[in-house]
């Protein structure tokens, strides 16, 4: 069904409301000020410092020429391992 309303025009209506849904939710300064609050002073768990640690262990360095990315596996194109120095 949809490869059948490929290409159709979308109306102005339809355009503006698939924007207004995509722009998602924003946040008041009084809202970051209070969220901040909540979590200021709180550090992560025992377990999530491990499972984070673990994370870390599998990323490995890939670069393309141009930039540095660190990932489990590689991100496709032209990277190969390593690291460029900068």
């Amino acid at each position: 069904m949809s490869a059948s309303r490929l290409g159709v025009p979308k109306s102005e209506e339809h355009r503006r409301r698939i924007s207004e849904a995509h722009k998602g939710k924003r946040l008041s300064e009084e809202c970051k000020q209070k969220l901040r609050a909540a979590n200021l002073g709180k550090s992560p768990t025992e377990e999530t410092r491990r499972k984070m640690s673990q994370t870390w262990k599998l990323m490995k360095w890939w670069n393309d020429g141009a930039k540095n990315v660190r990932a489990a596996e590689c991100p496709g194109g032209n990277y190969v391992r390593g690291r460029i120095k900068k």
